[in-house]
């Protein structure tokens, strides 16, 4: 199975928070997420409209993080 077409922004939300990763600011139409304890390379942006979040978007910040695709489809199913 692979990913979903769009995921809830606040289910992505609610993944991120489980590695450690919080919100830091807003920028323009944007919110802007980090680790603080172990700043990525870039930090993960994602907008602020809208309640879905794209696949081409999760993969994007999936890769940033470093967390390999079935973690986060195992985090789906559990949640």
């Amino acid at each position: 199975m692979g990913l979903p077409g769009t995921v809830p922004r606040k289910l992505f939300i609610k993944f991120l928070a489980s590695l450690g990763i919080v919100y830091m600011r807003t920028k323009g139409g944007h919110k802007v997420y980090d680790n603080p304890d172990h700043p990525l390379k870039r930090p993960l942006i994602i907008q602020s409209r809208g309640k879905e979040i794209p696949r081409m978007h999760i993969q994007s910040n999936l890769s940033t993080i470093g967390v390999d695709t079935k973690v986060f489809l195992e985090f789906l199913k559990n949640n």
